[in-house]
């Protein structure tokens, strides 16, 4: 999960791989064009600050509400 990852609380992403990010949608449509396993590297915002991640993509858990 998102620790494994070295991302934070508060972590904003920005783009995956290049590909800009400016929501929910594009967040889902860009993460379904890659498989489980796949290692991305994600942009993210991090205290007023670009910061590269790299991550490998697990499967996607289902929070209960």
């Amino acid at each position: 999960p998102a620790e494994e990852a070295q991302l934070q609380e508060n972590d904003i992403i920005l783009s995956i791989d290049g590909i800009s990010i400016s929501g929910t949608d594009s967040l889902i449509r860009t993460l379904n064009s890659y498989k489980i396993g796949d290692t991305v590297t994600l942009t993210v915002l991090r205290d007023r600050q670009s910061v590269d991640v790299s991550v490998t993509l697990g499967e996607r858990s289902i929070a209960n509400d």
